[in-house]
């Protein structure tokens, strides 16, 4: 049982690391598009919002899954020891 607490541990730290750099990268993506000298303020607009929307999903969807691989390890680690 706590090999598979230590599993999840790892699994729930990896996943939120993996969020974190889709964001960076999400939003590294944007700033390059941005870049462009010939977009008019409704495109920069566009792509500002579609790049803070994909940078809130990313981080968000690796701290839910995340998360509850953490909550799964420190419930499995508890009944380990009982």
């Amino acid at each position: 049982m706590a090999k598979l607490a230590r599993i999840l541990r790892v699994l729930g730290l990896g996943v939120i690391g993996v969020s974190v750099v889709g964001t960076l990268i999400g939003i590294a993506q944007g700033c390059i598009q941005l870049q462009s000298s010939d977009l008019s303020a409704g495109d920069e607009a566009r792509i500002r919002g579609r790049t803070a929307a994909e940078a809130l999903y990313d981080v968000g969807i690796g701290v839910v899954i995340g998360g509850g691989l953490l909550v799964a390890s420190v419930v499995v680690k508890r009944r380990a020891k009982e």
